[in-house]
């Protein structure tokens, strides 16, 4: 019923904000079959240039992707406006294990158990988007989202509809604008898409894997000469039990103004093969992964 009463309201505002985010995205799986087709009609003052990866779909193999366009890719999904990224519907299922630091402090971020409360994860929400304006905007926007946040979330007791909740605040009062979004449009599952295929590729067709659940995490350093977002996901042994886990890394990096896109980078950090695992599979997984491990994997 709310569907319907936002599809057919034609009034602009807040309503017409929260139609868009009803229809822009679903839920993608880095192991399972999207869905999603390709993005509706949006008015113009919200469109995204053209991203040119290919299907977000990574239980095939997308004949689309080339490799060397896969830098040029993630940057282009940066550069989409904030209203058709999906830092909306993420932000609330990544903030447990979301950190910002300021020249190597820590300064938001907790660990969490693995399920929060709606309480934890509007006071983990808030603490994220106030945490990275007072280090890139300033004190008066910090000052702006908390005193603003109530008048979105006070009422919201459960995790329905939060996602077309936060969508409406992140647009209406951290803003399109504001040096926030701009890291904010870094910290979301689309954003890595480029970087997994490129360790996919590498991986998959010799050793397939899927997802450890609840892994990832998502580290933003504001240094004095750039804002470096780091994202890090573990994967393992598709098979039962699993014989080899591994975990990868994508690094972005921005101007200290965030308006501009320096570099990204790909890689493996580190790997571990099971016990149980024969020497011969051993050293597979070795000969697979090891060319991968900290090596520049950004061309």
């Amino acid at each position: 019923d709310v569907y319907k009463r936002q599809v057919s309201t034609q009034s602009t505002g807040r309503e017409q904000i929260i139609k868009i985010s009803i229809l822009l995205h679903g839920r993608l799986g880095m192991g399972c079959t999207s869905s999603a087709g390709a993005e509706p009609e949006v008015p113009a003052s919200f469109r995204a240039p053209h991203f040119t990866a290919g299907p977000v779909n990574t239980s095939k193999e997308d004949e689309l992707w080339k490799e060397e366009n896969w830098k040029s890719d993630t940057e282009d999904i940066w550069r989409r406006k904030l209203a058709v990224l999906p830092v909306h519907i993420d932000l609330p299922r990544l903030c447990r294990k979301f950190y910002v630091y300021q020249n190597n402090t820590t300064i938001c971020g907790k660990d969490f158990k693995d399920s929060l409360s709606i309480v934890e994860v509007k006071e983990s929400i808030l603490d994220i988007c106030s945490a990275l304006a007072q280090a890139l905007d300033g004190e008066e926007k910090s000052n702006n989202i908390r005193n603003r946040f109530d008048e979105y979330f006070g009422t919201q007791e459960n995790m329905g509809n939060l996602s077309s909740t936060l969508f409406r605040f992140l647009n209406e009062v951290v803003e399109e604008s504001s040096r926030t979004a701009s890291v904010l449009k870094a910290c979301h599952q689309k954003i890595i898409f480029p970087g997994f295929y490129l360790i996919k590729s590498k991986i998959f067709p010799h050793l397939p894997f899927r997802d450890v659940r609840g892994s990832w995490q998502i580290h933003i350093n504001i240094n004095p000469d750039k804002v470096v977002i780091q994202h890090v996901k573990r994967q393992q042994d598709k098979d039962e039990p699993p014989e080899f886990e591994f975990e990868w890394e994508l690094v972005i990096e921005l101007s200290r103004d965030v308006r501009q896109f320096l570099s990204t980078s790909a890689q493996v950090r580190s790997y571990t093969t099971s016990a149980q695992a024969s020497h011969p599979r051993k050293e597979e997984v070795k000969s697979v992964i090891c060319p991968l491990l900290e090596n520049d994997s950004s061309s």
